[in-house]
C-alpha cells in the first residue's frame, strides 16, 4: 500500500478520519484495560467489550488494506 500523499486535501482529509474512526475503539480498549486493572473480578463483563473494541480496530486497519 503506497503512503497518502498528503498534499491532497482529499487523502488528506480521508487519512484524519481513518485516524478519528480508529482512535475511538484504541481509547474504549485502554479504558477497559484501566477498569480491568482496577478491579480484576470485572473480567467476565469487560472482555467481550474489550473483544469487540479490538475487532472494530481490526475491522478499520483491514478496510485501509482493502
Amino acid at each position: 500500500m503506497a503512503a497518502p500523499d498528503l498534499s491532497h486535501p482529499d487523502e488528506a482529509r480521508q487519512l484524519a478520519a481513518v485516524a478519528h474512526d480508529l482512535r475511538q475503539p484504541l481509547d474504549a480498549l485502554a479504558i477497559y484495560l484501566e477498569l480491568l486493572a482496577q478491579d480484576p473480578a470485572q473480567a467476565p463483563e469487560l472482555a467481550p467489550r474489550m473483544a469487540r473494541a479490538i475487532a472494530l480496530a481490526q475491522g478499520l486497519a483491514q478496510s485501509l488494506q482493502d
